[in-house]
């Protein structure tokens, strides 16, 4: 794994997010290598954190989208916030 990868996620998770033992972390990436997924699934867990992860991939979520209607929307934004609040 690039050793920038491991740095950036220990970064994230000790400084900017400062994760404690217990947190459960939602890790919501878009187009992200998986190695960089990998690295941040790690921190989180070395720090006792739980991680959670949703990975997009920008095509497919635009293509999801091009037809979506406003009941879908709210249907996904109400599925968001919940999934949301139990982290």
């Amino acid at each position: 794994m690039d050793p920038r990868y491991t740095q950036l996620a220990q970064q994230l998770v000790n400084f900017s997010v400062s994760v404690h033992p217990g947190d459960r972390v939602l890790l919501d990436l878009l187009e992200v290598p998986e190695a960089r997924a990998v690295a941040l699934i790690r921190a989180v867990r070395a720090r006792g954190g739980h991680p959670f992860l949703l990975s997009h991939q920008a095509r497919v979520t635009a293509e999801l989208l091009r037809e979506s209607d406003p009941a879908e929307h709210a249907l996904v934004a109400a599925l968001e916030l919940q999934r949301m609040q139990q982290m």
